[in-house]
């Protein structure tokens, strides 16, 4: 009833308005189950509104920060000294030499990374079919919770594999080709003072395009894994640890 709602209250709209929105093929498309099509598909520029953009500014600051302190932090003597301090300060100011530009990097990336994967979004609501670019856009959690609903936790785990891999497409896809461009560019600025640019470049391209391979397959896995867990919010951060996992293979 909810999907007929709503596809009724778009219909009431203004059709010069609908011929220009990139979901006006999806209005009258639903699923057999009721909900509508397209529905978990986030806002294209919702990323830029003030609160999502500090928001990204934080996290920009905790991923640039956390490898310091990590790399700061002296590993454990059981045999050492109670008062040895936790944090080797030295060792923490050298690593956070640069910080703002670091940080700043770190959030111009984010942004370029969201902002194609939005647009990328679009392009495939507004070419493909409904029911295609809907599993390109699922939102894991919320569909974690409807399959566990129809096929239990057991039967949700399996679907979860294919559907993390599914949504998932196009933000890895995003991510690749900014961090290849960002590649391409340092080989620009290089390769004229560094006559081993180009085989850096093809080596830092290798191994980026397998850690992202990784962390994609192991992300669809811990998603599963974090379905059988605890649909939810089980399934996201069973992704994300399994995304974690691929970056320290490679």
């Amino acid at each position: 009833m909810y999907a007929l709602t709503q596809c009724d209250a778009l219909k009431r709209r203004d059709n010069n308005v609908l011929a220009f929105s990139p979901t006006a093929r999806a209005i009258e498309a639903y699923t057999p189950r009721g909900r509508l099509l397209l529905q978990d598909r986030k806002p294209p520029w919702e990323h830029l509104t003030p609160k999502q953009l500090v928001i990204s500014a934080c996290q920009a600051v905790v991923v640039t920060a956390a490898p310091a302190f990590i790399a700061a932090t002296p590993a454990y003597d059981p045999e050492g000294d109670d008062d040895d301090e936790l944090l080797d300060w030295d060792r923490l100011y050298s690593e956070l030499e640069g910080f703002r530009e670091k940080c700043a990097l770190t959030f111009a990336r984010y942004l370029a990374c969201t902002t194609l994967k939005r647009r990328l979004e679009a392009w495939c609501v507004s070419r493909l079919d409904p029911r295609t670019a809907d599993r390109l856009l699922k939102d894991v959690a919320l569909s974690a919770k409807r399959k566990a609903l129809r096929h239990g936790r057991m039967g949700a785990a399996r679907r979860m594999c294919l559907t993390e891999m599914r949504s998932k497409a196009l933000g890895y896809g995003a991510n690749l080709i900014v961090e290849e461009c960002c590649l391409c560019y340092v080989y620009l600025r290089d390769r004229r003072r560094d006559k081993n640019a180009l085989v850096k470049l093809q080596r830092a391209s290798s191994t980026a395009f397998l850690g992202f391979a990784a962390s994609f397959s192991l992300s669809c896995l811990g998603s599963g894994l974090g379905t059988l867990a605890k649909p939810g919010w089980g399934t996201v951060v069973g992704g994300a640890a399994g995304d974690l996992a691929g970056l320290f293979v490679f």
